[in-house]
């Protein structure tokens, strides 16, 4: 699995943790360690964001216990995952060309 399907994948399992979240935000007790890794990498590009100090101690205080880390989808993390879920899959071209032809690609309009 790429860099790029391994960001989407997390990206869709904090929104499902996400909807089933009491205060809108995932806790690291929701997330295997290997997916909090790429949500820390999505937080980079700005499709996930991160509670800062105020926000995991106002989460600390509803949990009664120390918040460490938390993250939700931020609005471009949102967009990411709707525009994916409108969009259509590819379809590789099964057809091979022949010797004198070559393959053109087209962007949809």
């Amino acid at each position: 699995m790429n860099a790029r399907q391994a960001r989407l994948d997390a990206l869709r399992s904090l929104r499902e943790q996400e909807t089933g979240s009491v205060y809108g935000w995932v806790l690291s007790t929701d997330v295997p360690p290997g997916l909090q890794q790429s949500l820390q990498s999505a937080a980079a590009q700005g499709l996930v964001e991160l509670a800062d100090r105020e926000d995991r101690a106002e989460l600390s205080a509803h949990e009664g216990r120390p918040v460490l880390w938390a993250a939700r989808l931020s609005a471009q993390g949102h967009d990411v995952l709707t525009y994916l879920h409108a969009s259509p899959d590819p379809t590789p071209h099964s057809t091979p060309c022949a010797a004198q032809e070559q393959m053109i690609e087209l962007r949809p309009a």
